[in-house]
């Protein structure tokens, strides 16, 4: 979870964190929101794929919020990268 608050500290947003239990049984993605802006982080090791981003795509719809802010820590892949950036997805990397 520190992670997540690491997030929300970069960007200064007032955030309140959402458990995603009842929406997948996945705990490699951590989410926070509020009315405008829903937020992302990929806490998993692996790289992050095109497979994901569908799936992160698809989690996102769960949510009606303008912006879309999504935090990794992992590699992405390209494919992963232009499908998120063309449904409006925010993309930063956390070092």
């Amino acid at each position: 979870m520190s992670i997540l608050k690491e997030a929300l500290n970069i960007l200064n947003l007032d955030l309140k964190t959402f458990d995603l239990k009842n929406l997948t049984t996945k705990k490699t993605y951590l989410c926070a929101l509020n009315k405008e802006i829903v937020l992302f982080v990929y806490t998993g090791k692996s790289r992050f794929i095109l497979k994901n981003a569908l799936f992160l795509e698809n989690l996102a719809n769960n949510f009606n919020q303008n912006k879309k802010l999504f935090f990794i820590k992992s590699a992405l892949c390209s494919k992963a990268n232009q499908y998120l950036s063309e449904k409006g997805f925010n993309i930063y990397a956390i070092l």
